[in-house]
């Protein structure tokens, strides 16, 4: 249980920092 919450933060850590990359990208152009 411990490992599959842990994945659950790294996944949505990184979703989040795509979702910013992608809104910089959408600003930018």
């Amino acid at each position: 249980m411990d490992t599959y919450s842990h994945l659950s933060k790294e996944n949505q850590k990184r979703a989040v920092s795509f979702f910013e990359t992608a809104l910089e990208k959408i600003k930018s152009s």
